[in-house]
C-alpha cells in the first residue's frame, strides 16, 4: 500500500515491558501509558473517522422492530398481570357495573311487595292513637250537642264547649287505666303463690 497513509509498520510497546533489541529500521516504535493514547501518538486521526462512519452506518442499517400487540386472550392476560403487578393501575380504572337482568316472575313479586308495602304504610297512618280519638269523639259530641242548648247568654256555654269536654276526657283515661290495672292485678292473682295473695288481695282492693 505504498503511496498511502498506511504503508507504515507500527510497533506497539508499553512503556513498562523491556525496550526490543530486533526493531527493524522499517517499524516504528510507538511507546504508550494508556490506550487512550495510541491514536494521538500515531496521528491517525482518519482512523478515528473512519470508525465514526462505520457506526452511523450500522446504527442507520439497524432495523427497528415494531411492537408487536397482543389480541385477544392474550391481550386480557397480559392486562391482568400488568394489574397484578401495578395494584394502584387497578384501582385508577373505572369499574363497569353489573346489569342484572330480571325475569317476568321477579318483576311481578316486586309488584306485589310494593303495593303491599304501601298499603300497610297507608293503614298505619290512618290509625290513630286511642286516647286521641277519644278526645277527639267527645269534643265532637259536646259540639254538636250545644246548638240545642238555650244559654240565653249564660257564660256557661264557654265551660260546656270548653273545661268540660276535658273533664270528660280525664275521666275517660282515668277508666281506662283503672280497667287495665284491675286486670293486671287479676291476673297476677292468678299466677300468685300463697305468700303473694295477701299483697295481691290488697292490690286488688285498692283498684275496686
Amino acid at each position: 500500500m505504498v503511496g498511502t497513509t498506511l504503508d507504515e509498520v507500527v510497533q506497539l510497546q508499553h512503556v513498562s515491558s523491556a525496550r526490543s533489541q530486533e526493531t527493524s529500521s522499517r517499524v516504528r516504535l510507538v511507546p504508550y501509558t494508556k490506550t487512550e493514547d495510541i491514536l494521538p501518538l500515531l496521528d491517525a486521526s482518519h482512523i478515528a473517522k473512519l470508525s465514526s462512519s462505520l457506526v452511523d452506518s450500522t446504527e442507520d442499517n439497524t432495523v427497528s422492530t415494531p411492537e408487536v400487540k397482543p389480541r385477544g386472550r392474550d391481550r386480557t392476560k397480559a392486562a391482568a398481570d400488568d394489574r397484578a403487578e401495578r395494584p394502584e393501575a387497578a384501582d385508577s380504572e373505572q369499574i363497569e357495573p353489573i346489569q342484572i337482568e330480571f325475569t317476568e316472575q321477579q318483576m311481578a313479586a316486586t309488584s306485589m311487595i310494593t303495593k303491599t308495602y304501601r298499603a300497610y304504610v297507608r293503614r298505619k297512618a290512618a290509625e290513630k292513637d286511642p286516647s286521641t280519638e277519644m278526645r277527639r269523639r267527645i269534643y265532637k259530641e259536646f259540639l254538636a250537642r250545644s246548638p240545642t242548648i238555650e244559654w240565653r247568654g249564660s257564660p256557661y256555654r264557654f265551660l260546656f264547649l270548653g273545661m268540660v269536654p276535658n273533664l270528660f276526657a280525664v275521666t275517660e283515661c282515668l277508666k281506662d287505666h283503672m280497667y287495665r290495672a284491675k286486670a293486671t292485678a287479676k291476673e297476677s292473682l292468678r299466677n300468685a303463690r300463697d305468700t303473694d295473695l295477701e299483697g295481691v288481695d290488697a292490690a286488688l282492693d285498692n283498684t275496686s
